[in-house]
């Protein structure tokens, strides 16, 4: 093939590349003008056994129970027994166990990913195909542990291959996996517990306790909402309060009670806003 040849072919790959390129733009402007509202990305997070994993598998209104299935990421294998306990193990709720261990019992990151994303991918098919579906992540920060298996110098090893300030590659491996989930298109809830922070290295006195996350899937986030309990003589209530929403600022600071056990009788109340995607 001569030069010009080359050229002409290089020319026309560009061109018709472009026009491959303006297809899916206008395919993409179509899909976002026909939908009545955008994707709910909520935060839940708190201290363990406060009820987060309930609101998160507690996503659909009564109609979309008929026809919409939760899928459920579960790092913390916190959902399995909501699931059993509240839900009669309704099969339209699917949860994942993840993590996959080697033969001394130690995280297997590199098969862990490989589970997870599959089952990203299977969900992301499933709303290609026209499916209705919400995604739940559910121990993100339980996900952002196993990821310093990345630079760790072995598994069973608490010092890192490389120098502390380059946490890119745990970053990375943890950011790929959470991005593809961030990505799907329908509502999507990331369930965390708290952190301590540090004024700095010479304070080894915590100065407050924020979410469990890492810094772009917070950036990600459009709807935050902590979650607590207080526990009372013969009584204990848990809250949710709207901590923060870009779609629906007027909620932000509202306080929801989600769950009252009182001398033995439970009384649990969906968050009507979260499951008709008002939030």
């Amino acid at each position: 093939m001569t030069w010009t040849n080359k050229e002409n072919t290089k020319a026309v790959t560009k061109d018709t590349a472009l026009t491959v390129a303006k297809t899916l733009v206008t395919q993409r402007l179509n899909d976002l003008a026909k939908r009545d509202r955008a994707y709910q990305r909520i935060l839940l997070y708190g201290e363990p056994k406060t009820g987060k994993s309930g609101i998160a598998m507690d996503c659909r209104t009564e109609e979309e129970i008929k026809d919409t299935e939760v899928w459920v990421l579960d790092f913390d294998n916190g959902c399995e027994p909501t699931w059993r306990t509240n839900w009669d193990s309704n099969p339209s709720i699917k949860i994942l166990l993840p993590i996959v261990r080697d033969a001394e019992g130690y995280p297997d990151l590199t098969e862990t990913i490989l589970l997870s994303e599959a089952f990203v991918a299977m969900a992301n098919e499933a709303l290609e195909e026209g499916k209705k579906l919400k995604f739940v992540f559910d121990g993100a920060d339980r996900w952002k542990d196993i990821c310093f298996l990345a630079v760790s110098e072995d598994k069973r090893s608490t010092n890192m291959k490389f120098m502390p300030l380059l946490w890119g590659k745990r970053n990375k491996v943890y950011d790929d996996l959470m991005d593809k989930v961030l990505a799907l298109n329908c509502d999507v809830y990331v369930i965390t517990h708290m952190q301590d922070v540090y004024e700095n290295i010479n304070n080894p006195n915590p100065t407050g306790r924020i979410p469990n996350l890492g810094r772009n899937t917070f950036a990600a986030i459009n709807q935050e909402i902590e979650v607590t309990k207080n526990l009372l003589p013969n009584k204990s209530i848990f809250n949710a309060k709207v901590k923060a929403s870009k779609t629906n600022p007027a909620v932000t600071g509202k306080i929801y009670t989600i769950l009252t056990v009182e001398n033995g009788n439970v009384d649990w109340e969906s968050i009507t806003e979260l499951q008709d995607g008002t939030l």
